[in-house]
């Protein structure tokens, strides 16, 4: 191996063997480092590239990206449908690079890295390709400018590695990149695309019985004992009939290299948790990926049948009908067929699996958009590897350069940040705040791709058989006042009812809901500050309610936790969660039109049918149920169970107040605490939901008391 200068400030060291090669019985199985040389193999200069495939759906992308944006959809001819039916050979020229001993990796570094073993060691960045693990190799893109960029947040530069990607070149950075000036304890993956596609629904089984079929053998041990032409054409025609939008070949759940499905080890907190993530996503993410056949009701249920075909056809009536119904007046989020496609593409794909990210990882994840145009899937890719305007006239110079500055601030300090974007991109948080990329430069925005993470839907509280229980009046009948209680002005509980009861600020309200629950006699104190919903040992939510404690030594083993919202807040507070802002760069103010429409979709998925069942109402017994285990946990008390009580104003009804109760297990809360805590066996509560009527006026206090607190 040897370096050659790239350019007058670095060496490129190419094609590095990091594994061994993969033949003989090494084929279709986990890499093996190679064994220790010390003599020269050759000097680098001739490339490798792993064997290639491309599904015909991805020669005709341009039908649906460009096209859609243009309003213009060309309907493919008989023969692209036939070569997207029967598996074909494409007739695609085969690259001479190409080799099943492609298991290489190339090292660009700075010169002045390079040759000073005294200076501090520099940032590695390890460079994933996409190609939807099909195709794709480690010299599609020079990393001049990446390196260039890297001086304006580390005088140590940037160390560059690329590889004909396995997972063993983690081990190689880890052992090696020292001797390259690289810093083993700062390496930073980046990537794009390959992972983000969605696999077509074949089982891992079927997807290996399809390429013995086309091989003509019948197990993979006479599958290792073919040429490697016999086994590239095999995999050029499994690859090239792949559904629309997805890749045949890709990860799946073998309990080893992907011990579970990521959802679950998300929510099970079985995953690496001190790291910091960068994570950005194109407007447009979904348009290339849709299928043009998906223009009519016909088509759009054969693209599912053909995406989701483990799915039973119960679950894709639902998505048809229900979640992605054929209405185009707007109000689901789309115009037309395309359209509905497009929104049922990208909400499967992209939005949730970015949620479910943003979700586990919290503060410590930071986010952009990028919206330059045409803001299609892959189009920032010109913008990290901008070398000049020789080699990309297209690209806005002093955009490409900030970004690239953002990508390799982030590798050198964590810290996201360039002189065209001082402000960084910031911890995406409660807030979804993140840093929005389009034509007019960079500005700080909320995300309005992705739901609050903790907004429950009905369907989640039907899967842990949750149940409300109405009653038409009051659980619990009420006491007699002692004859030495201080009487309440009749006057004044009439007026703190009307304002409880009516729309009124929100500062008015909460005085009243005090008045009413604090009167004289009452055990009730008010807490200074709302309960927080914790997940995961994190405040992930500061609810809208607020919370009253028992003051005073009580009968009760367990007296309840009292808390007070009224339901205008946090049903207001979901919808401006889902309105998109305006336009960032709108001159006019006009709102991002796609970011509307799949606001729509979700502002409807979480808005129950019914508001006494409101799954938000749920969250806020258990933030109280939080908040009674923080106080026992001072009194060094382990109750079985937390009794809570929620007082709910609803604006306009004059009659009732609302009060929901629960027995929250104890071991819930470990669960919310713990999430990889056992939780079989363990009841969730019934909410029963009492009215308390207003009238007679008089003793309303009284009667309000009696039901939160229990007679």
């Amino acid at each position: 191996m040897t370096g050659v200068k790239g350019s007058s400030y670095m060496y490129n060291f190419s094609n590095i063997r990091y594994g061994e090669p993969p033949i003989g019985d090494l084929r279709f199985a986990k890499p093996v480092a190679p064994k220790g040389r010390n003599v020269l193999i050759d000097k680098g200069d001739v490339g490798r590239v792993c064997p290639q495939a491309m599904a015909a759906w991805e020669i005709y992308t341009s039908f649906t990206g460009p096209d859609f944006l243009s309003g213009k959809i060309s309907p493919l001819t008989e023969d692209q449908r036939h070569a997207l039916k029967e598996p074909s050979d494409l007739k695609i020229p085969i690259d001479p690079r190409e080799t099943e001993d492609c298991l290489f990796l190339d090292v660009v570094t700075p010169i002045e890295t390079f040759e000073s073993p005294l200076k501090k060691l520099a940032p590695v960045i390890f460079w994933l390709s996409g190609g939807g693990y099909t195709n794709g190799e480690k010299g599609w893109f020079g990393p001049a400018g990446l390196i260039k960029a890297s001086y304006a947040s580390s005088s140590e530069g940037l160390v560059f590695v690329s590889a004909n990607y396995r997972r063993l070149t983690l081990e190689w950075i880890q052992e090696n990149i020292n001797q390259f000036g690289g810093d083993p304890t700062r390496v930073t993956i980046m990537g794009d695309s390959a992972g983000v596609h969605i696999a077509n629904g074949k089982l891992e089984g079927d997807v290996i019985d399809e390429f013995l079929a086309l091989a003509k053998v019948t197990d993979l041990e006479a599958a290792r004992k073919l040429s490697i032409e016999e086994v590239q054409k095999a995999n050029r025609l499994l690859i090239s009939n792949s559904v629309w939008g997805a890749s045949t070949i890709g990860p799946f759940v073998d309990g080893i290299y992907v011990p579970e499905n990521p959802d679950k080890l998300f929510a099970e907190g079985r995953y690496i948790q001190n790291v910091d993530l960068l994570i950005g996503f194109n407007e447009d993410e979904g348009l290339i990926f849709t299928s043009p056949e998906s223009s009519d009701d016909a088509g759009y249920r054969k693209s599912l049948e053909s995406t989701y075909s483990n799915a039973s056809p119960e679950i894709l009536d639902h998505i048809e009908t229900t979640l992605y119904p054929p209405v185009f007046d707007g109000s689901y989020g789309y115009t037309n067929q395309t359209g509905r496609a497009f929104i049922t593409k990208a909400e499967s794909e992209f939005t949730c699996k970015y949620g479910f990210l943003q979700a586990a990882y919290g503060n410590r994840a930071k986010s952009y958009r990028f919206n330059v145009y045409p803001g299609l899937h892959g189009s920032e890719i010109h913008y990290t590897f901008y070398n000049g305007p020789d080699r990309n006239p297209e690209v806005d110079e002093g955009i490409a350069v900030g970004f690239q500055e953002l990508l390799t601030s982030f590798a050198a300090t964590g810290n996201a940040t360039s002189l065209a974007a001082p402000q960084g991109v910031p911890v995406y948080g409660e807030e979804r705040r993140m840093l929005y990329i389009g034509n007019g430069g960079f500005t700080i925005a909320t995300d309005e791709t992705v739901p609050e993470r903790f907004f429950w839907t009905s369907q989640h509280l039907d899967l842990l058989g949750i149940r409300f229980e109405h009653l038409d009046g009051p659980r619990h009948a009420v006491q007699p006042r002692r004859e030495n209680s201080v009487k309440l002005v009749p006057v004044k509980i009439i007026f703190h009812i009307m304002r409880f009861a009516s729309v009124w600020e929100p500062e008015d309200k909460l005085e009243s809901a005090f008045y009413l629950l604090c009167v004289p006699g009452s055990p009730l104190m008010p807490s200074s500050n709302p309960p927080k919903f914790f997940y995961a040992k994190r405040a992930a939510h500061e609810t809208l309610s607020y919370v009253f404690h028992v003051d005073r030594p009580s009968p009760r083993t367990q007296p309840p936790v009292v808390g007070f919202t009224y339901y205008r807040a946090f049903n207001w507070d979901r919808k401006r969660r889902f309105t998109p802002r305006k336009h960032p760069m709108s001159e006019y103010g006009e709102t991002n039109g796609p970011v509307e429409r799949i606001c729509k979709i979700l502002l409807r998925k979480v808005t129950p049918q019914k508001w006494e069942e409101d799954p938000y109402i749920l969250c806020l017994l258990l933030s109280l149920a939080q908040a009674q285990a923080i106080e026992q946990k001072k009194k060094k008390e382990k109750p079985d169970t937390f009794p809570v009580r929620l007082l709910v104003a609803v604006d306009g009804d004059t009659d009732f107040a609302h009060v929901f109760q629960a027995e929250i297990d104890a071991r819930i809360l470990i669960a919310f605490k713990k999430p990889t805590f056992n939780f079989n066996g363990v009841p969730w509560p019934t909410v029963v939901h009492s009215k308390v009527a207003y009238g007679p006026y008089q003793t309303f206090p009284d009667r309000l008391l009696a039901e939160v607190l229990g007679s």
